[in-house]
């Protein structure tokens, strides 16, 4: 059990540690049955014998009216023999009613409707999903909508009954981690159910779907779309960057640069978040960049979030960086790369450059005001007298 279920299930990772090593929530785990238009939501027990992890043929066949029940037992031998809807039925069964820690049913449970949902049995699969409220119901919802090949309106169909909100919710979050490359696509007022809890949780969700390398662009994008009509806010989408690693520093920028004018207050915020792994992947061109985008040279936000990223790796490169590019850049955007150099010098404890950049300050109350934050770092960092 890691993070990542943690995040797609919505439990607490806490809780998430005691249910084991849940391979069935993992896309592309088990070969299911691809998404894709035309696959009937309706299955038959011959439909797909090869859709699954071979054919069914081939499965071993297993007692499971008698066979000791185990959390490790059933998740390994699911994957060798046959599972139909009846034997489907007896383990669930069986499980109710021998297996009594909480997490070790809930995840039996989840895993015989992972599987059954992969060798196409999505009709039988919903019918046996547990209606008592409980960590078992929450995780099987999950899993259904996680591995389940109906169409994708079929399933937004199935959410659309879902009227609590922990269903909605583990509903949700199975859609969207199941089905990346249908994300950029999804209207999310078919979606959402309008919470802030969902709202949130779904930022966690979208964040752990850009993983898939192909679609993280256009997850990020339609997150920002997301931002912009009010789906999301734009804590919601710091929060997808800050757990994102797979776009690229520089793709990020260009996917803000497009909604140029759309960001308001958020543009500095959303551009500062974005701006130290552009810093480390290429530092002058991050910085010619801030300083030519009228959302951002005028920025202290986005300009400390560059400086402050080049000072604490080489802040002689920050100090000659900030002089060479004060001839071209415009006098506004000059005199706020003087001050955040001053202010990083100060904090640094290099009073000294930092009172030669304050110098070059043309704004005499500015001045007065780096003045007296440089006497102030200055006296903390006195040395005590002895």
């Amino acid at each position: 059990m890691n993070a990542r279920f943690a995040a797609i299930s919505g439990l607490t990772l806490a809780a998430a540690v005691g249910i084991g090593a849940l391979w069935w929530l993992k896309p592309g785990t088990v070969a299911v049955p691809g998404p894709a238009a035309g696959v009937p939501a309706k299955s038959t027990p011959d439909r797909d014998k090869e859709a699954a992890t071979g054919s069914r043929e081939s499965k071993q066949e297993l007692d499971w009216s008698t066979r000791p029940l185990s959390v490790t037992d059933v998740q390994e031998q699911l994957t060798k023999s046959k599972l139909d809807p009846e034997l489907a039925r007896l383990i669930l069964e069986r499980a109710k009613a021998e297996i009594k820690n909480i997490t070790d049913r809930a995840s039996i449970a989840s895993a015989v409707i992972g599987y059954l949902c992969a060798q196409g049995y999505t009709e039988e699969a919903w019918s046996l999903i547990d209606t008592d409220p409980g960590l078992a119901r929450d995780l099987q919802l999950n899993c259904y909508f996680l591995q389940s090949p109906a169409p994708l309106d079929s399933l937004l169909g199935r959410l659309a009954t879902l009227s609590d909100p922990s269903d909605h919710s583990r509903a949700v979050h199975g859609i969207l981690a199941g089905r990346p490359g249908e994300i950029a696509n999804l209207d999310f007022k078919r979606v959402l159910n309008g919470t802030k809890e969902e709202a949130d949780q779904v930022a966690i969700t979208l964040g752990v779907a850009m993983g898939a390398a192909p679609y993280a662009k256009a997850i990020f994008a339609k997150s920002l779309e997301l931002m912009k009509d009010g789906t999301l806010s734009a804590d919601h989408l710091l929060r997808i960057l800050a757990q994102d690693k797979s776009v690229a520093p520089f793709d990020r920028w260009e996917i803000l640069a497009q909604a140029k004018g759309t960001l308001g207050e958020n543009g500095p915020r959303l551009h500062a978040a974005i701006v130290p792994a552009m810093i480390k992947a290429d530092a002058g061109r991050t910085m010619n960049l801030i300083c030519s985008n009228p959302e951002t040279k005028y920025s202290q936000k986005v300009l400390m979030a560059g400086l402050d990223t080049i000072y604490q790796a080489d802040p002689a490169y920050a100090d000659q960086w900030v002089s060479t590019q004060l001839p071209k850049v415009d006098p506004a955007t000059g005199q706020r790369l003087i001050v955040s150099l001053a202010q990083l010098a100060a904090m640094k404890k290099d009073f000294t450059t930092a009172q030669r950049w304050v110098d070059q300050v043309l704004n005499p109350e500015v001045k007065k005001q780096l003045t007296d934050q440089i006497d102030a770092f200055a006296k903390t960092n006195a040395p005590a007298m002895r």
